[in-house]
């Protein structure tokens, strides 16, 4: 059997989780996309399955996604992360060891160019 990608995506504003996740699907329909409110269990399920990708909003109850990415360095340090956030945080997210930041105004195109730059090019 063949391995199916996995997105994990983490965002406790349900309304743009599920636009990401369907943004995400749309665009690469190879991925199987994993969603989760909670960094909490996003950070389990990373830790206990093997994941291509994490996308993970900034501002989020508990363990926000910067803390979020550096717990998942402690676990994999190739694994690409991507922070995504209203806010203009590119510089915390990367010195918190996030591959790229997402401004959420332009997520679309955004996420477009960090795929390509991790090599997630188009299906």
């Amino acid at each position: 059997m063949e391995h199916k990608p996995r997105c994990v995506i983490v965002d406790d504003d349900r309304d743009f989780l599920r636009f990401t996740s369907y943004f995400f699907s749309r665009t690469r329909p190879a991925f199987q996309v994993i969603q989760f409110i909670s960094a909490f269990e996003a950070l389990d399920f990373v830790g206990r399955n093997g994941v291509d990708l994490v996308i993970t909003d900034f501002r989020m109850p508990g363990l926000d996604g910067l803390k979020l990415t550096a717990a998942i360095r402690t676990l994999d340090t190739e694994l690409p992360v991507l922070v995504m956030s209203g806010e203009d945080i590119a510089l915390e997210a990367i010195a918190s060891g996030a591959t790229d930041f997402l401004p959420k105004r332009s997520f679309a195109t955004s996420l477009s160019l960090a795929l390509k730059r991790v090599g997630i090019g188009p299906e």
